[in-house]
């Protein structure tokens, strides 16, 4: 935290290459290196560096100038890039002791290591060191020999060499001209036997470490976009991200004897975009270890989930796999064995083998809620704004809906309620719902879109409305799909989503299933669950108490803390510590088999730590 405000306030005062400069010249002088140092990058960077500016840094970084190291230094480095630099490269600075146990783990001889993303080199000067404790050979002659990296950005190549060669410095093997193995490229599209044959020539590197970026393609320059997806068979179609193929290029870097180390991202065990990364992986059997972080956050600025994966050539049968709630206890791993004939590519569950246990017994409690129950996506007009209307505008028979400056009137019988499941967070809210969608559809079986000539002699108000919204309606989809009608929603999903239903978000960070009985209301935003087979406009008077005390005795269910525990531990995380309730994540959940005695105590009951309990001991699992 000092050091973030530090940092700060030093921007607040001089320009990026004017700090790393004066940072440069005061590391020096606080070592006592400033007249016996005769390298040429860190004499230059000396004479550039202003004394006025030199003096104003060291007055600002006060009793942190007493304890200036090389990781410090590191740190500002880092963080002297600017903040477009850093979305569209990724760059985060690595914790300490992330970086020391990656490097212990995969630097375990001599060897020639490389980080294909290097940033300012912390990874690198950790293995310059290590390997310099094993061999005992002058670190000066490991960075010539054994240190390899590439980064995307010139400035990030210039920091790593002046943080080699301020390294070499303070052991003592100062050298007016080092030889780097330092490239600036983009480490995805370079030719890498073509930059390092005399490593290629040996079968590639021994260990390859890192932090690879972490890019959204919509983050990518317009090149990056076109090329990536044709030259790594780890990167599907539509959404990526950058440490995908670099997760690829890592493994095909190292040599048959060779360690990959990353702290990557977590979210490629089961997002969809990382199918083809699993199927590859899995394919050839790769992952040695797994180190899970969950939910907690390793980097100070950017909320990532992350773990560390190591990566070897070597045939196994199983992978190690730990979960660390407390990243700083590295030291004290329990790792359980996941067999990869048990792993599928469509996600991975890599679990402790309590949690192996425990999900296994909630996935054979009872029938499945994917079979059990109809889980379906709402309604998708993809221009939803204009379609919504809130029912408290009601002025006798119409609604109002407001356009441009101007008021326009929709006719009541063209509407429906509509709840967008996204915005409910209670049972409580769901009931107040005033928001409701024009919906120009004959209801039956399929909902048909209504004729537009019959649509302006039915509905001649909302039709006056729907011409004034036409261009926008047509611009959905880039205007290159054509539609039913011009007024039809984009997308034909969730017209026919009628009954009571249990409904629930995309995503969340607890589960919030919400009982609907309103059945003629369509929703969006999230999913809906019906019970398979019961349509409820043909369920009789006799049957649909049954039916509607079995939904309310699943939805209790699917409130519990074991559904909490179950999304936890087999779906993914987002920003925020939101997770993703998709079909695929919670189709495979089972419902215990109750008797009526036990379904009508779990209704009757109403303390969720009491409802908790029970489910608990129903499924028989340990929390």
């Amino acid at each position: 935290m000092l050091k973030r405000i530090l940092f700060e306030k030093l921007l607040e005062k001089h320009e990026p290459n004017e700090i790393q400069d004066a940072i440069v010249k005061i590391f020096l002088q606080e070592s006592n290196l400033i007249s016996s140092t005769w390298n040429e990058l860190l004499l230059e960077a000396q004479k550039r560096a202003r004394d006025e500016v030199v003096r104003t840094i060291r007055l600002d970084l006060g009793e942190v100038l007493h304890s200036l190291d090389l990781k410090t230094v590191e740190y500002f480095f880092e963080h002297l890039f600017g903040e477009k630099e850093k979305r569209e490269g990724g760059i985060q600075y690595t914790p300490d002791y992330i970086i020391e146990y990656i490097v212990k783990s995969a630097v375990q001889h001599d060897g020639n290591v490389c980080d294909p993303s290097c940033g300012s080199g912390g990874f690198l000067i950790e293995a310059a060191r290590r390997i310099s404790r094993i061999t005992g050979r002058p670190v000066i002659d490991v960075i010539e020999s054994s240190i390899y990296g590439c980064d995307i950005s010139p400035l990030a190549i210039q920091r790593a060499k002046l943080m080699l060669s301020l390294l070499a410095a303070t052991e003592g093997c100062d050298r007016n001209k080092i030889r780097f193995n330092l490239i600036c490229a983009d480490s995805l599209v370079i030719d890498w036997k073509e930059c390092f044959p005399e490593v290629f020539a040996r079968g590639g590197f021994d260990a390859v470490i890192g932090n690879p970026p972490y890019v959204k393609i919509q983050d990518m320059g317009e090149k990056s976009k076109e090329i990536i997806p044709r030259k790594w068979s780890t990167v599907g179609g539509g959404s990526h991200n950058l440490y995908i193929p670099f997760i690829q290029l890592g493994a095909e870097l190292i040599n048959n004897n060779g360690i990959l180390g990353y702290i990557v991202s977590s979210m490629y065990f089961k997002s969809i975009a990382s199918e083809k990364l699993r199927q590859y992986l899995q394919s050839r059997r790769l992952v040695s270890k797994v180190i899970d972080f969950g939910d907690v956050q390793v980097f100070d600025e950017r909320q990532t989930y992350t773990c560390l994966t190591f990566i070897n050539k070597k045939q196994k049968d199983y992978l190690e796999y730990a979960y660390l709630e407390n990243p700083k206890n590295l030291s004290n791993l329990k790792t359980a064995r996941v067999y990869y004939d048990t792993l599928k590519p469509k996600k991975w569950r890599l679990l402790s083998q309590i949690d192996q246990r425990n999900i296994m017994k909630i996935e054979s409690a009872g029938p499945k809620l994917g079979i059990l129950m109809d889980i379906s996506t709402g309604i998708a007009t993809l221009k939803d704004a204009l379609y919504f209307i809130d029912s408290t505008t009601r002025e006798g028979d119409y609604y109002v809906k407001s356009y441009k400056g101007k008021k326009f009137y929709v006719e009541e019988r063209l509407t429906r309620e509509i709840i967008k499941v996204s915005d409910f967070k209670t049972q409580n809210e769901l009931e107040e719902n005033t928001r409701r969608i024009i919906f120009p559809y004959e209801v039956g079986e399929q909902p048909l879109v209504i004729n537009e000539q019959e649509l302006v002699e039915e509905f001649p108000k909302a039709y006056e409305y729907l011409r004034a919204i036409k261009d926008e309606l047509r611009s959905r989809d880039k205007g290159k799909k054509s539609y039913a009608a011009w007024y039809a929603y984009g997308r034909t999903q969730g017209l026919n989503n009628i009954g009571e239903k249990i409904l629930n978000p995309t995503f969340s960070d607890k589960p919030r299933f919400l009982l609907c009985k309103k059945k003629d209301a369509l929703f969006c935003n999230g999913y809906g669950m019906t019970l398979r087979n019961t349509l409820q406009r043909r369920i009789d008077a006799d049957s649909y108490e049954q039916y509607d005390r079995r939904l309310r005795v699943i939805w209790k269910i699917l409130n519990s803390s074991v559904m909490d525990y179950y999304m936890r531990k087999t779906s993914y995380v987002i920003e925020g510590g939101f997770y993703c309730y998709q079909k695929q994540f919670t189709e495979s959940f089972s419902l215990p088999e109750l008797s009526e005695d036990e379904a009508s105590e779990l209704l009757r009951e109403n303390d969720q730590t009491k409802t908790n309990q029970f489910l608990i001991l129903k499924y028989g699992i340990e929390l």
